[in-house]
Order: C-alpha cells, then structure tokens, then sequence
C-alpha cells in the first residue's frame, strides 16, 4: 500500500508573522532595560501597521505608553485590546489596574472582576482588587484578601512557616514567630504591631526574624520580642508563625485606629548620639540641612513610578539658605556623578553604607528636613520624629491612600501628590514654594 501523501502546510501570513516577532522584540527590549523604551513603542507601533487586529499588541502598547506617563494614549489603546478580545482575562486585567491607577475606581473593580470570572485561577486578579480597595480607603475588604501575595508572589519570597498560620487565636502563654517581609520600610512601618500583639498579650513570647543589619536599629525592641538571627534553625516550640504585613488585618487597622510607634527606634538612635558624634560637613552661611532620596530599589516593579529624576530636583538647590545632603544609596546615588552635581549635594551613600540604618538615624537627626520619594529612608525618618516632606505618584504605595496631606502612619509627614499620573511638574513647583516660605520663617528669626 503506498503511503498518503500529505498537503503541505500553508505558509503562514508574512505580515502576522512579523507583527508577532516585533511584539514579542519590544516586550523583551522594555522588560530588559527602560532606556528601551522608545524602541519597544516604535516597534509595537510598526507590528499594529502590519496587523491592527493584534489586541495582545494593543494592550502592551498601552503598558509602554503608561510607563512612559502618556496617560490618555495608553488608555485608548488598552481599551481597544480589551474591544478586539473582550473575553481575554489579561487584557481586562490590564485595563482594571490602569483605570485603579487613574483613579477610576469603579469601572477598575468592575473590569478586574470580569478578568477573574474569565480566568477563575488567576492570583494576579484577586490580589489586584486588594490593592485597589486598600488604596481608596476600604482596609476591612482589602485586608481581608491582602494575604493572597503569599501564593501571588510564590515560595521563593514566601517559604513555608515553622509554626501554623496565626489568624488572631489567644496567645495566652504561647510562642509566635514573626517573620518580616517585603521591603525595609515595611520592617519599619509595621514594626508598632509587635508592640501591639505584646500589649494585648503580655505573658507570649514573640520570636522575630530580621535583616542582621537590622537587628543594631531595632536593639530597643528587645524587651518585647526575641531575635532570631538568619539562617539559625527554627525553635520546636513555636506555637504559630505570621508574616509581619498580615498583622494589620488580625489588629483590624482601619485608617482612623492605626497603632502609634511605641517610639523604640528613635530611642535607639538617641542612645547611639550620646556615646558617637556624628560628623557632618555643614553650611558656611546661616541654611536649613535638607536631606534628598529621588529614588528606591530598581528591583521594585514600579520603581519608575514614585522616581523623580534627579535633574528635575536640582533648581530646589538653586536657593542659598538651603544645603542638601543626599541619603541616596547605590545604585541611585550614581546619579550625582553622571550630572555632576556633588557642588550642590553633598553625598553621604559612603557613611551611611558603612555605619548602617542607625548612622543612617544619626545622620538624619541632624536634618532640619527630609525631602523624599516613598522609599525606606522616609520611614525611618518618620519613626524617629524627623520633619519630612514626601512626595508621592499620583498611585501611590496602598499605605499612603489617595487623598490627603498627612498620614495616621507618622504624624510629623507632610504629603505632596502628584496631580496627574507621571507629572512631577506641579509636585515640585509646591515643594519649592513651601521650602522658600520654611526658609523665610526660620531664618528670619
């Protein structure tokens, strides 16, 4: 019997198939590098002249128009992908966190829950809504499934717990391991819930995990938890175990009942001023000490989000009767070599990188302000009572809220907010006519 011979497949269409390398060339450009960006939305652009139907490169347009602050384009073009495909989780899902970001707050929930009855196994849908609800004020839904990072981000960022999951049950005489999570800055934001589980609990033992160059700055905690340093194996006789972010919903922190700071990390900054001297250069006419952070870690995915390029800081030095001192760390404080301005900041990332977050308190007690983006320094600013001015993206970090010039967090922080998402133009035009009216107050006098 001889064998059938079997049709050649069809060539595939040259224009889908060019429009499908440019989209997957673009998305690899911009996940690599951001000075990619330009490229990647040439390229996106090229693929829809090819095949204006593509909704996948539709909605990446939008994400790289979005990243880029073109605000309204990358609105258009993220509901024109969900138009070619309306039952495509991903692109609802895209489109709900964007209008989250905008604050379109009830056409987001709507389009993130659509993405979740599309694709029912998605942890990236449940754990958006939480942020969405978080951020517009409604802690008591959006704590609720605020634990759904666990499995969202995975067991590399979230092993195992030694201990069963503590959900609120009396500690009564019992052990608790706390381990800490997500950045420093939410170590030191919620470290005040160690001291509340304490204050309810007066006879458990709390066991706490940290950073080992942590441990100096929270030495004062002592008295009401243990410290487990890392990588020495867990106790056997743990009771339970909770990770540090999930406090806040077993207190049932509302913004109006937020725990105060039991004040521990500015004690041990004092105690640390009274034995060292902390050297700092100073002004040689009568100025306020400004210290400045533009940026926080480039591995944090919206990193680019709550920046502020260095170059668009710089005027603020332009005023004689202030001097700025940079906390800025590696790699951000590169940023002073490349534009050249250490005669206009002097930079402190040597000092504070060998002395370690209490020189970093020390170094900040001599400030007359912080000037900030969200990043770890404002919080340990924050803790220790120092007057700070943070300017926040018009999506800001859940913590920070929407609206509003102070936080319930720290009572002596001061919020600028950006109007438009992407602008930092008004935020800084406030900034710098607030720091002249600072400057004629307390130098005048």
């Amino acid at each position: 019997m001889d064998p059938v011979e079997q049709p050649e497949p069809p060539e595939r269409d040259q224009a889908l198939v060019q429009a499908e390398r440019l989209n997957d060339a673009a998305m690899a450009i911009v996940e690599k590098d951001p000075d990619g960006l330009p490229a990647g939305l040439s390229m996106l652009r090229r693929a829809l002249a090819l095949r204006p139907e593509q909704s996948e490169t539709w909605s990446n347009l939008g994400l790289v128009l979005w990243r880029m602050g073109r605000i309204d384009e990358a609105g258009s073009a993220l509901r024109r992908a969900t138009e070619f495909n309306p039952e495509r989780a991903v692109f609802r899902g895209n489109l709900g966190v964007f209008l989250g970001a905008i604050g379109l707050n009830d056409e987001a929930e709507h389009n993130l829950k659509e993405a979740g009855r599309l694709d029912p196994e998605s942890l990236s849908v449940p754990w958006d809504i939480s942020l969405l609800r978080l951020r517009t004020g409604d802690w008591k839904r959006g704590l609720a499934g605020y634990d759904i990072r666990r499995e969202h981000r995975g067991e590399k960022l979230y092993p195992k717990l030694p201990a069963p999951l503590w959900r609120g049950e009396d500690l009564s005489g019992k052990v608790l391991y706390v381990q800490g999570e997500q950045g420093v800055g939410d170590r030191l934001l919620f470290s005040r819930y160690l001291k509340w589980v304490k204050d309810t609990w007066p006879d458990c033992r709390i066991l706490v995990c940290l950073y080992d160059a942590m441990i100096n700055l929270f030495w004062e905690f002592r008295h009401i938890v243990e410290f487990l340093p890392q990588g020495v194996p867990w106790p056997n006789d743990l009771d339970y175990a909770v990770w540090l972010c999930t406090l806040p919903e077993i207190h049932g922190s509302r913004p109006s009942n937020i725990p105060p700071d039991p004040g521990l990390l500015r004690q041990r900054v004092l105690l640390a001023r009274e034995s060292t001297k902390c050297n700092l250069p100073q002004p040689a006419l009568p100025a306020l000490k400004i210290g400045l952070c533009w940026t926080g870690n480039p591995e944090q995915l919206r990193n680019h989000d709550r920046t502020i390029p260095l170059e668009m800081l710089l005027p603020l030095t332009e005023d004689p009767r202030f001097v700025f001192y940079s906390f800025q760390c590696s790699p951000g404080n590169s940023d002073l070599t490349r534009l050249m301005a250490g005669d206009l900041i002097c930079d402190l990332s040597k000092d504070i990188e060998h002395e370690g977050w209490v020189g970093t308190g020390m170094a900040l007690m001599e400030m007359d302000l912080l000037l900030s983006v969200c990043t770890s320094v404002p919080h340990l600013a924050g803790t220790i009572g120092i007057p700070t001015w943070l300017m926040l993206c018009a999506d800001p970090y859940w913590i920070w809220l929407r609206s509003g010039d102070t936080t319930p967090w720290y009572p002596g922080m001061r919020l600028f907010r950006q109007r438009t998402l992407g602008d930092w133009k008004p935020v800084l035009a406030e900034v710098r006519a607030e720091l002249s009216k600072l400057a004629d107050a307390t130098l005048s006098q």
